[in-house]
């Protein structure tokens, strides 16, 4: 029989969704199914990495440089604080409560930098679809772990039925995007017990000049963003 794990609906009380682990020979397939789906994880650092290229390209020109020094200056100390936070969540207890919730704490992207970002976001597409990308991905996941390894739930008058080994989207229908977000979260922490997620730490490493393209997410210096110009010799809209 399979082991099964239980997932709590996010937003409604006594539901709960049963689950299975996924199997060493499924974790790839699993992966394989989501990109399928057109799901694409974009790591923190990947999103620092196209906030870089984003001030870079909205604030080309000599009498733009004071600022963008500063913004990236921002970038790099929020990229080097949160590989900090990973290698200090790397050697703790990650099953303590207290643990994870610092870590996420510390790895959260500050105000300033958000304000930045959404200058960025405005104007550079490239960063926009990333954005974009990284929004739909936790319910594409959850799509393909339910219909992968969901084996049941309590506290739906709903049937639950699989078919041929996989679950039909019609049975799926009662379930909202935010209990099926959590579903492939709950999936794929168990297809990776003890990761952290957060990208390829070798390329984070990089300095925020670089121009080859790594993981990562973005930063600001503690002034607010002023609004990139689109006049001549400021910064420029990438559509």
């Amino acid at each position: 029989m399979d082991k099964r794990i239980d997932v709590p609906s996010v937003d409604r009380e006594g539901v709960v969704y049963h689950v299975r682990p996924p199997t060493v020979a499924e974790r790839a397939s699993f992966q394989a199914a989501i990109i399928a789906e057109g799901g694409q994880e974009i790591s923190k650092y990947r999103l620092l990495d196209a906030l870089i290229e984003g001030v870079n390209a909205l604030m080309p020109s000599d009498e733009d440089k004071e600022q963008r020094e500063a913004y990236l200056a921002r970038i790099d100390q929020h990229r080097a604080d949160v590989l900090k936070a990973v290698e200090v969540y790397d050697q703790s207890d990650q099953e303590d409560e207290k643990v994870r919730e610092d870590f996420l704490k510390a790895v959260a992207t500050p105000k300033d930098i958000e304000e930045l970002a959404s200058i960025v976001s405005e104007h550079y597409q490239p960063y926009r679809r990333l954005v974009g990308e990284m929004a739909v991905y936790p319910q594409r996941a959850g799509i393909v772990a339910a219909r992968m390894f969901l084996i049941g739930w309590s506290g739906l008058d709903e049937p639950f039925t699989r078919k041929l080994g996989r679950v039909e989207d019609s049975t799926l229908e009662p379930i909202s995007p935010r209990d099926l977000a959590a579903i492939g979260a709950k999936v794929r922490e168990l297809a990776q017990p003890s990761k952290a997620t957060l990208g390829n730490s070798r390329s984070a490493r990089g300095g925020s000049r670089a121009q080859e393209p790594s993981p990562v997410e973005s930063g600001t210096p503690k002034k607010a963003p002023r609004q990139p110009s689109t006049a001549a010799g400021g910064a420029k809209s990438s559509e």
